[in-house]
């Protein structure tokens, strides 16, 4: 944006001069994450991602998370990424490790 800034004396004389500003977002937007967890599974064998962060920014953010929350994990470990872009294209992303474990004994039935 350009802006002109002009002067005027007693005598009428008149000075001006322009200048030219240019205002960039720099600042990635801010994301955390929550710690790393250990979850149970249900009855499937199986245990539901959480949404697991949050992002804001001075200029808003669209934020993302892969795998997305609610979607179905098994036994062992997976990583979930927490991802955020602002307007102005700056990113910034951090993860959680989710271990999922089963410690739910078999029943058994004798007859």
């Amino acid at each position: 944006q350009t802006i002109t800034f002009s002067a005027k004396d007693n005598q009428d004389n008149i000075a001006t001069c322009s200048s030219t500003f240019r205002v960039t977002d720099a600042t990635p937007p801010d994301v955390t994450c929550m710690e790393d967890t250990v979850l149970q599974v249900d009855e499937h064998c199986n245990a539901a991602l959480p949404g697991i962060g949050s992002a804001t920014d001075n200029c808003g953010a669209n934020a993302s998370q892969e795998p997305a929350s609610e979607t179905d994990i098994t036994v062992g470990q997976t990583t979930v990424r927490y991802s955020a872009e602002d307007d102005a294209g700056n990113t910034a992303s951090c993860s959680t490790v989710f271990t999922v474990v089963d410690n739910v004994r078999p029943e058994v039935s004798c007859l």
